[in-house]
């Protein structure tokens, strides 16, 4: 495992210099006020590259593992979180009072080391456009959760969960004309157990709501990190680690890529982007952006590996998962672009009766934002 990441660390530098990369290798802390200044002022296209690279995690774990053995997902999965945690790290700083983010960091490192070590699983028996599909459900699954836990939940929130949960059945079942249980795969119910930790990684996401979301990532990924090596460990002989290290030269090459692609910048660089740009927006808006993910996930299938969703009723089934993706966020766009055109009118209208100014106009000043929104947006 030492070997891999010296490896990574290697091939990361050597790609630094040769193409003029100035991204910090393995520190992204060096350049982070370049990075924070970019997402803050450009939010909606950073968030727009974040969504893409989550999306395209799916078909570059697929193009390693299919260039190796089964036997490297444990590798694979250690590799790019050791990567990310080195990454992260520079934004940890221990301080006694910080010891509740100990603990927050410990569960959310738990939740999304069984959510990728499932979902890269997966990969091993479905195709990374089905997984990605599959995998956005822990959106439509996060209400369900709420709700056991007493809260209330909307219907419209209840019928576009319906809505993705039909889309994926057509998406699993209906490979042939037909439809049959008999198109499931082992990958398909792994990658449902995945979004399941998923969302509980949403809702405890939610729940804790950090103060400082980098250092929570960091500490997450460090755990997730521990986790893997511990699966490597227990499932993954000497011999396979070291049959690993001694591929051919293009399979070696594709591996060590996608452990540094999938640790640097899914996990490690897309963390400090969306916890810097994501503020800038209402929560609203910025959920339109995530709801791109698996239509960029079916994008980067179909670019990488050739791969389609295989007859007329998975892409039916892909439509209506993408329906119910964007229907919810742009509803409450919609909701929030009349609630504020209503705002700015009764303000004109006061101000014809009093003075020149309104309350409205001065929330925007003191946001610095001259939208029509004046929400700030929430961490995801």
């Amino acid at each position: 495992m030492i070997l891999v990441l010296k490896y990574a660390i290697v091939g990361a530098v050597l790609l630094r210099h040769a193409y003029g990369f100035k991204v910090p290798v393995p520190n992204l802390a060096k350049n982070s006020k370049n990075l924070e200044h970019i997402a803050k002022s450009r939010p909606t296209p950073t968030l727009l590259l974040v969504t893409a690279a989550w999306g395209s995690q799916h078909s570059i774990a697929k193009i390693a593992i299919d260039s190796t053995s089964e036997n490297i997902v444990p590798i694979l999965t250690t590799a790019r979180f050791a990567i990310a945690a080195l990454a992260l790290s520079p934004f940890f700083v221990w301080k006694k009072e910080d010891q509740h983010l100990i603990r927050q960091g410990i569960e959310l490192g738990i939740l999304a080391f069984a959510g990728f070590a499932l979902q890269t699983t997966a990969l091993q028996t479905t195709t990374a456009t089905r997984s990605a599909f599959i995998l956005y459900l822990n959106v439509k699954l996060v209400p369900i959760i709420l709700a056991s836990r007493g809260e209330m939940i909307d219907i419209f929130t209840w019928i576009n969960a319906l809505l993705a949960v039909i889309g994926t059945a057509l998406l699993c079942l209906g490979s042939s004309e037909n439809l049959s249980t008999q198109d499931l795969t082992s990958g398909d119910f792994l990658s449902l157990t995945a979004a399941a930790f998923s969302a509980l990684f949403i809702v405890r996401l939610s729940d804790f709501a950090s103060e400082n979301p980098l250092q929570l990532s960091a500490i997450s990924a460090v755990c997730t990190c521990l986790l893997s090596t511990i699966w490597l460990y227990l499932t993954t002989s000497t011999v396979d680690i070291f049959q690993a290290l001694q591929l051919e030269a293009s399979p070696f090459f594709i591996l060590v890529a996608a452990a540094l692609y999938l640790g640097f910048v899914p996990s490690a660089l897309c963390a400090v982007l969306q916890a810097t740009a994501q503020p800038q927006l209402p929560p609203s808006r910025a959920a339109i952006l995530y709801a791109l993910d698996p239509i960029f996930a079916a994008f980067f299938s179909h670019l990488f590996l050739g791969e389609t969703l295989g007859g007329p009723i998975p892409t039916i089934g892909a439509i209506l998962i993408a329906t119910a993706a964007v229907a919810l966020p742009l509803r409450d766009n919609i909701f929030l672009l009349l609630g504020n055109c209503e705002g700015k009118l009764e303000s004109r209208v006061e101000n014809e009766k009093t003075i020149h100014f309104s309350s409205f106009d001065i929330i925007n000043a003191e946001n610095g934002d001259d939208r029509l929104s004046g929400e700030e947006g929430t961490p995801r």
